[in-house]
């Protein structure tokens, strides 16, 4: 039980030392100890230091209970010459006694002089020393508490799903714990990948029960997920005591909190129109709130502008577009950001769209290449001109308005105006307008509200002095009777109406050809309305026409004027709609977060797409010029907003110059942003399908929130270093609960950290993925690496060798969950056992005593066996033999050595006759062994002595025959065989005394079957020469 590095102070002989030896150890802390050998405070090491003025002579490390009792004496090593390294036997004659070596450091074991570990309690210790002169030295007493009762507790929850939203149902967690008193308790929450959410902590008492209400260490609520909670104490002698509740689940599914605007674009201007921004916040639960914010921020991501309050929320906030300063903020784009924190720690926050402070109006120029013209058909200024400029903005209006100011023409563009507008003096109607004065105004308001326009210009309409020309109503027109421009008219206009003698009114295809024509007689041409019709009455192809008025007065003048061509078109525009899906989820996880819907159309002027929701209300317009390209609805209103789930339609739609429409439709278009959360729990924290029928498998259950709408399922046992090892997958429903064996496709799993990972795909775009924590496949024993030496160990307390050093390492990827160690005797009774739950210490320290204090048997190999299992049952079993080494033992002022294993034949004396050459090489080894120590100990002579089992012990009588007549002459003749031995050994034989004692010294009872063998022996006994 000691063990250390020799340190002390010798004073030359002849002082005169009345003083008794100092010693120094510290005694003022109490110590604590849990001697189970863990690793963890498993012994009481105590430097001390030892100093007196001639030599100390020994010393005594003393341990008592709380009654005072002796329990352990620990005393110095019986240093002896012959163990000195001397280069002669001369040099041992001329020794002189010196004082003995000092340990720096004392060490109990926890065990009593038995062999057994102290119960639990309060121990009091102290060290004792003596000089040469009988001084005697005492320390001051320390205490040490020996406690190898480990921290107990229990925790259990009357449920594990929790939902912490203020709903008033299942809020909390409650947590009943119940444990003994320790100096800390400590208990933490963590998710699946181990990092620690939040911590509790008990000083001084009991764990206590408590609720958790999800929040983490900033007082937050924490996400949704699967936790596990943990309680642990260790106390003041390092033992250690646990509970933990598995598979906690936060499922809030709490309601989302929104933040939409009015408008996308405002100028706060002052002018009245769209000067400022209403924020709606869309808060379901108002109660319960103890503070929100909402933070104007820029492009820059820099906040320009904070409102905030505490406990009741406003509904609307109406933005300015001023700082914090009051000053007016920099034209560009902003967000609106809402954070909203309850009383539970629920911490939910939304993000407006994008919306644009713009103070810029509109931009326009426009010029003409004419100042006046006379639409009269002539081919000369018959029309004007206008070259316009513009911004890119939602609407740009022309205006053309006579003298009066009232527009008689109107024109439109979406984006930007086109570069160049003919006008060819007709108002909305077609109609050739009077002669007058005329202007054109373009102008816009874009979608902040900003008005622009461009200066206007004048044209004057004159056709005067032409005295015969016409016109039509328009320049385009489909005569296909659907009701919409199917006619055409063509009007002829006279200076003078009278004196007409014949006209001819003749319309011509683009070749010159004549396709119909009117004509009449002593009248003035009227107007007239062409279906589109042939002479023949067929139905023209579509093309360029031209119409020609020849006309002859009576006296004599003649005219012959025409139209500007006109265009006949039937054809409507075309349009080809197609969406790759229709069911998608704009939430923002970028998966169908959009629905593309793919466009073929023909070349118009204008196409318009308008989504509308259920009841026919447009909630967003596009448009194109020329082709309707392809394009992706994120599920947002005009300004940004989501909108709510449900069915939508899209509609393209165009009309041409001719009136000819077309409208594409898709249907069911449908939004779903229903969450979908998804949670996966694992049944055991390990695996090991060994086929032992222990912990062979594990379930994996799956928390679906939502069940509708899933197209497939995919869970993978993913090994941590080696990736996937096996997948389950399947379509619709998940199973609520999956096993695992442990095995791969075709293989068994490699051993390993796994965890398990469930995926599934929505036909709504969303693939929720949820993670177990990590779990362990082991099917391989625990590795263990077993040194001891030194090898012989000699446990006779002469400082050399004394103590055996069990060097012991454990690898196993699964805790280790209990270990025994056993030591049995030469005939394979238990000798000494050590045992515990964990990982065993690194070192374990022998003293070759038994569990009842009894000594090993020298030169004897006692067998040791470890056994380790994991917590998963996997069981490794080591076995090493522990060579004892010839014992040279004090006993009173003598030296002694008890040796058993020489064995002779069966009642004879003669070693010869072993015919067990596994015994015979014993022998030899023991016998070689002996001289070597004998002649260490040359100054000593030897007496052998012979004992025997006397086996009619029961009978008296009979046991008295036996010992006179068998066994005192057989344990004579047997102590001659080894003395014969020893001088074949080159050992003096003069040295060697022996005798034969029977069964008169038996060191155990001859009742004791077990044990008995070792009263079969033979003692050497070393007398100091006189």
């Amino acid at each position: 039980g000691v063990w250390g590095i020799g340190a002390g102070l010798n004073i030359p002989i002849g002082l005169v030392d009345r003083e008794a030896p100092e010693i120094t150890i510290d005694t003022a802390k109490e110590s604590y100890i849990s001697p189970n050998l863990d690793g963890v405070l498993d012994d009481l090491d105590k430097a001390v230091s030892i100093i007196d003025r001639r030599f100390v002579k020994g010393y005594r490390f003393l341990i008592y209970n709380e009654k005072q009792d002796l329990v352990r004496e620990i005393v110095n090593k019986d240093e002896r010459p012959e163990n000195k390294t001397f280069k002669n036997i001369l040099s041992r004659l001329f020794y002189v006694k010196e004082g003995i070596t000092i340990p720096e450091e004392l060490r109990w074991d926890g065990r009593s002089s038995s062999g057994s570990v102290v119960a639990d309690g309060t121990y009091t210790y102290l060290v004792e020393a003596w000089d040469d002169n009988g001084n005697t030295g005492r320390s001051p007493e320390g205490t040490v508490v020996v406690d190898n009762t480990a921290p107990l507790v229990t925790v259990e929850a009357p449920y594990v799903i929790f939902s912490p939203n203020a709903d008033g149902n299942k809020d909390v967690l409650p947590v009943m714990q119940q444990g003994s008193e320790e100096d800390l308790w400590q208990g933490s929450l963590r998710d699946v990948n181990g990092e620690e959410v939040a911590l509790l902590v008990w000083e001084s008492q009991a764990p206590a029960n408590f609720d958790w209400d999800g929040r983490n260490k900033e007082e937050i609520l924490s996400p949704d997920g699967v936790y596990t909670y943990r309680v642990i104490a260790t106390d003041r002698a390092g033992n250690s005591g646990s509970a933990q509740i598995d598979n906690i689940i936060i499922n809030t599914e709490a309601t989302p909190i929104n933040l939409n605007i009015d408008k996308s674009f405002f100028s706060p201007n002052s002018d009245g129109i769209k000067d400022s921004l209403i924020l709606r916040l869309d808060v379901p639960v108002t109660s319960g709130i103890e503070k929100w914010s909402l933070t104007i921020i820029d492009e820059k991501q820099e906040i320009s502008r904070t409102f905030s309050g505490t406990g009741d929320i406003t509904g609307l906030i109406e933005f300015d577009g001023r700082g914090e300063n009051k000053n007016l903020l920099a034209e560009g784009g902003y967000r609106s950001r809402l954070d909203v924190l309850y009383e539970n720690g629920n911490n939910p926050q939304a993000e407006s769209p994008l919306f644009t402070l713009d103070l810029t109006p509109p931009a326009a120029a426009v010029s003409s290449n004419l100042t006046i013209f006379s639409p009269d058909g002539d081919g000369s200024k018959d029309e004007v001109l206008l070259y316009q400029e513009t911004s890119e903005e939602e609407l740009w209006q022309g205006t053309i308005a006579d003298d009066k100011g009232k527009a008689v023409r109107v024109f439109s563009w979406r984006g930007r105006a086109d570069d160049q507008l003919v006008w060819a003096g007709r108002g909305d109607n077609g109609m050739l307008l009077e002669d007058g004065k005329y202007s054109y105004l373009l102008e816009s308001v874009d979608r902040a509200g900003n008005k622009g326009s461009s200066r206007k210009i004048f044209v004057d309409l004159n056709t005067e002095k032409t005295e015969v020309f016409i016109t039509t109503d328009g320049i385009y027109f489909s005569p296909n009777s659907d009701g919409v421009k199917d006619r055409l008219k063509l009007i002829p206009t006279l200076k003078v109406l009278t004196g007409v003698e014949r006209f001819d009114l003749r319309i011509m295809d683009k070749g010159g050809q004549l396709v119909k024509n009117f004509s009449g007689q002593n009248r003035a041409p009227e107007t007239y309305s062409w279906d589109g019709l042939s002479n023949e009455g067929k139905r023209l192809p579509d093309g360029e026409y031209q119409a020609e008025l020849i006309l002859d007065y009576k006296k004599g003048d003649h005219h012959q004027v025409r139209t500007a061509p006109f265009i006949i078109d039937t054809r409507a525009p075309t349009a080809e709609l197609s969406a790759e899906y229709t069911l998608f989820s704009p939430d923002g996880d970028e998966l169908r977060d959009r629905v593309p819907i793919s466009q073929k159309s023909s070349r118009e002027d204008l196409w318009e797409g308008e989504i509308s929701d259920s009841s026919g209300e447009v909630v967003k317009s596009i448009f194109w010029k020329g082709n309707a390209a392809g394009f992706s609805w994120d599920g947002v209103d005009e300004n940004g907003n989501r909108i709510p789930d449900g069915l939508y339609t899209y509609t393209l739609r165009s009309t041409d110059r001719a009136g000819n429409s077309v409208a594409a439709v898709i249907k069911g278009i449908e939004i779903d942003t229903r969450r979908t959360s998804l949670f996966l729990t694992a049944s055991e924290s390990g695996l090991s399908p060994n086929g032992d029928g222990f912990k062979e498998d594990i379930a994996f259950r799956s928390y679906v929130g939502l069940t509708e709408g899933i197209r497939s399922w995919r869970l993978d046992l993913i090994h941590k270093t080696l990736g996937v090892q096996k997948s389950f997958a399947g379509t619709g429903q998940v199973p609520k609960s999956i096993q695992w064996q442990g095995r791969g496709d075709n293989k068994p799993a490699p051993d390993g950290i796994y965890r398990a990972v469930l995926q599934l795909d929505y036909y709504k775009g969303n693939r929720p993925e949820a993670k177990t924590a990590f779990f362990v496949l082991d099917v391989t024993p625990p590795r263990i690496d077993l040194k001891i030496r030194p090898q012989p160990f000699s446990p006779d307390n002469d400082g050399v060798d004394d103590e055996l050093l069990i060097n012991l390492k454990v690898e196993d990827i699964s805790p280790i969950a209990e270990w025994r160690l056993d030591i049995d005797d030469p005939m394979g009774n238990l000798f000494s056992g050590y045992s515990g739950r964990g990982l065993p210490s690194d070192r374990i320290v022998w003293n070759g005593l038994s569990d009842n204090g009894e000594l090993v048997q020298a030169a004897e190999d006692y067998p040791l066996s470890l056994e380790i299992t994991d917590n998963l049952g996997n069981r490794v079993q080591l076995y090493k033999l522990i060579p004892v080494d010839v014992l040279v033992i004090r006993d009173g002022d003598k030296l002694k050595i008890r040796i058993a294993s020489i064995t002779f034949p069966a009642n004879s004396p003669d070693l010869s006759a072993v015919k067990d050459q596994e015994k015979v090489a014993r022998n030899n080894r023991t016998l070689k062994r002996l001289a070597e120590i004998f002649k260490k100990y040359s100054t000593y002579d030897i007496r052998i002595e012979g004992h025997a089992n006397n086996l009619s012990w029961a009978n008296p009588a009979k046991a008295k025959i036996e010992e006179e007549e068998e066994l005192i002459p057989l344990s004579t003749k047997r102590a001659e065989a080894v003395k014969e031995a020893l001088v074949a050994h080159s050992l003096d034989s003069g040295r060697i005394t022996t005798v034969g004692l029977g069964g008169t010294s038996p060191v155990v009872p001859f009742s004791d079957e077990i044990n008995r063998w070792k009263n079969r022996r033979v003692e050497f006994i070393l007398i100091k020469e006189q």
